[in-house]
């Protein structure tokens, strides 16, 4: 366990929120009053100050209404309404605007990628953000939040694809690159820019095509697995950059996705299995120097058995190779033509791109369990991971830092060595990703957190942990 390290703003922030707490602490006094308690999560929340003003406050401070239900009010203004193109907010003041932005970011920050790096090209990379805001894939995460009708398992389980909704919809120029439209080679007029301003909802370009000089190019869908299926994710996470020249023959294939797609959904580091899952794949001759060491296939076992579902996406080129062009790159899958390779290849198979884009899921859960599933494809691999306890606790680990700036290590438990105050704390985000795994409410989840003990200590913990982080 460790205390997540905030920026210089945001400590600042908790340290004028808290400060009211701190001389009835020093008397003695453990938790934050209702006023402070409120203080506190709505400047979480919003990432604004609360004036004395503010209608909720002085509801607060007559005790006609709990801290926690005015900040379950605060953060339901940014929720959506209707089911469309179009993802709203019912209301579209300054506050529902914050509460959106903020949530958006904290989203973004999950991802272990968020830029483009495209063949290792400025000018490719700067285009593509032109038309696609480089965190957008973390709108799965977002909606899955303000949608009251979207389930969590969405994020996995969707075929569609978000973009955010801004102020300024389909700006006439890049917002990187500043080149206009009409400058804009090799894409046809089903295109729009990347919008500016804040975020006021999300749009969903499912279905959306590009016309370009190769044909028709639909972009606007996941291919299956909701958010690491989509164009952006998997065209941003594989960095192509790479394949022009190493070709996937079973050997060179698109790990750093599979690295991704372990890190974003599952909170996971590499390795995620022990040595003992790794000596099965261990060989003694082949192409594959990785494949003798343990400690290499350790990594290998996983991320490139997990590349196999993408094996068939080929990325390909359209427009121009210089500004003011477009310089674009886009995943498309090409046809299967041979039949399953048999295990693991140890060695360069030229038609492994052309097999069916299968893979294997492995890992050691929060139990320690070993996990593996083969996968016939990204919707199926989608529909697995809906199962796994641990994606839910990923993010309740991950809201509960937001709130609480305490880190948990939900991983295999072999490998820890927890103290009795870091072990409360395991136990109560495992918790918590089970209730939101039968909830499918990320809503509920961020209230659990609110009202339970710790969360009202004005330390959050750090002087000693009560015996019950439960709520009252």
């Amino acid at each position: 366990m460790k205390h997540h390290n905030m920026t210089l703003g945001f400590r600042l922030l908790i340290a004028v929120l808290i400060g009211q707490a701190l001389v009835p602490q020093l008397c003695g006094a453990y938790t934050l009053n209702s006023s402070q308690l409120f203080h506190r999560c709505y400047s979480q929340i919003t990432q604004k100050f609360l004036t004395p003003e503010h209608p909720l406050f002085q509801l607060v401070a007559k005790d006609e209404l709990s801290p926690v239900e005015a900040c379950m009010t605060i953060l339901k203004k940014a929720q959506f309404i209707g089911r469309s193109q179009f993802y709203r907010m019912a209301s579209d003041d300054a506050e529902s605007k914050a509460v959106l932005g903020n949530f958006y970011e904290l989203h973004s920050s999950w991802l272990r990628n968020k830029n483009w790096d495209v063949r290792g090209q400025a000018w490719i990379s700067e285009a593509m953000s032109d038309i696609f805001e480089p965190t957008s894939h973390a709108l799965f995460f977002t909606k899955a939040l303000f949608d009251p009708q979207e389930a969590f398992s969405s994020i996995v389980l969707s075929d569609d694809f978000y973009v955010p909704l801004r102020d300024e919809y389909d700006p006439p120029n890049g917002n990187i690159t500043k080149v206009s439209k009409e400058n804009f080679t090799g894409v046809g007029g089903k295109f729009r820019f990347a919008g500016r301003g804040g975020i006021i909802g999300i749009e969903n370009l499912k279905g959306e095509t590009f016309n370009t000089s190769q044909g028709d190019l639909l972009w606007g869908r996941s291919l299956g697995g909701g958010m690491v299926g989509t164009h952006t994710y998997i065209t941003m996470n594989a960095q192509p950059r790479s394949l022009k020249d190493l070709p996937l023959d079973g050997i060179h294939v698109n790990r750093l996705w599979a690295q991704s797609l372990y890190s974003d959904l599952f909170c996971r580091s590499l390795p995620v299995v022990r040595t003992e899952d790794a000596v099965p794949f261990l060989v003694d001759q082949g192409d594959a120097s990785f494949r003798f060491s343990p400690s290499c296939v350790r990594c290998h076992a996983s991320i490139d058995r997990t590349a196999g579902l993408i094996r068939s996406m080929d990325f390909q080129n359209f427009g121009a190779f210089y500004p003011p062009a477009l310089v674009g790159i886009f995943s498309i899958p090409r046809p299967v033509t041979q039949a399953s390779e048999i295990g693991w290849p140890s060695v360069k198979d030229s038609n492994y791109s052309s097999r069916p884009p299968t893979g294997t899921f492995y890992m050691r859960d929060y139990k320690g369990e070993l996990l593996s599933y083969f996968a016939t494809d990204l919707q199926d691999l989608g529909r697995y991971l809906s199962t796994l306890d641990d994606l839910y606790i990923c993010a309740a680990s991950r809201y509960y830092k937001y709130f609480t700036g305490i880190e948990v290590d939900i991983g295999d438990p072999q490998r820890l060595n927890l103290s009795r105050q870091e072990t409360m704390h395991r136990n109560f985000v495992i918790k918590l990703g089970i209730h939101l795994k039968e909830s499918q409410n990320s809503m509920n989840l961020i209230e659990e957190i609110l009202k339970s003990r710790l969360y009202r200590q004005a330390d959050f913990g750090i002087s000693g942990v009560p015996e019950s982080f439960n709520t009252k």
